[in-house]
């Protein structure tokens, strides 16, 4: 997380977002054709909420496509902006994966 140097309030469905642009999903070695290319995706820390999420909450860490991310430069400094019908997932600790039987994945029975 960066040194924030400004103080933003996001109205109605704005996400403030915190993320590292060259940390995006899916780059890597496996080069495609333009037409084949999938736009990276983006892990984001949300540093503050608008009134109107209903979902998304400061302190969630999002999934988006980081074409829908709003850039702002202000006082030499980068800001991201995206809105909340933006956001493919909020991303959450794993815990354990049950299974059919309902037992988590990996136990054993004695």
């Amino acid at each position: 997380m960066k040194l924030i140097t400004k103080q933003f309030t996001p109205t109605g469905e704005t996400l403030w977002l915190d993320y590292d642009p060259d940390s995006v999903l899916g780059k890597g070695p496996l080069v495609m054709p333009g037409s084949a290319k999938l736009p990276p995706f983006i892990t984001a820390e949300v540093i503050e909420a608008g009134p109107l999420c209903k979902q998304v909450k400061k302190g969630d860490t999002v999934l988006c496509n980081s074409v829908v991310v709003t850039e702002v430069k202000l006082d030499r400094e980068k800001y991201y902006f995206s809105t909340e019908n933006k956001i493919i997932a909020i991303v959450k600790p794993a815990g354990p994966v049950l299974v059919g039987d309902g037992k988590p994945m990996g136990q054993v029975e004695n």
